[in-house]
């Protein structure tokens, strides 16, 4: 519910459209531990760094479609955020790290909080960008 959300107000404030695909195998039963979810901080996470990437997109690609993959299990939650607009080179995205532009450093500094690995980078077929969140119980 809360990735609907999301995507409504994306669409809300952009000619973004959003889809959701929740990926085959995501259960909220426990499968190898005595969890049924996620961690809390876990989930947490993963909702910021997608609020981060949709800001993005309203802000960089107004008219992208994007695609969100959630698949959440208790030990393994992965999320991929991928649009279709202009993408961001390597050398744009740290010259706006360097300069101080919170949004893709928020997105790493949220997934490290909790042990995931965020990814950001070109999306499928070298357009548009995609940003990859990546947490695995340990």
């Amino acid at each position: 519910p809360a990735l609907e959300w999301l995507a409504e107000r994306t669409e809300a404030r952009s000619d973004a459209r959003v889809q959701i695909d929740v990926a085959e195998g995501s259960t909220t039963e426990a499968v190898t531990t005595q969890r049924t979810s996620p961690p809390p901080d876990v989930v947490a996470a993963a909702f910021r760094v997608a609020a981060l990437a949709l800001d993005n997109v309203v802000r960089h690609a107004p008219r992208a479609r994007v695609r969100l993959i959630v698949r959440s299990e208790p030990s393994r939650v992965t999320l991929s955020i991928e649009d279709d607009g202009p993408g961001i080179e390597a050398d744009r995205r740290a010259a706006a790290m360097a300069a101080g532009r919170r949004g893709l450093a928020d997105m790493v500094t949220e997934g490290a909080a909790c042990g995931a690995r965020v990814e950001i980078g070109p999306g499928a077929l070298g357009r548009g960008t995609r940003v990859a969140f990546d947490w695995i119980a340990r």
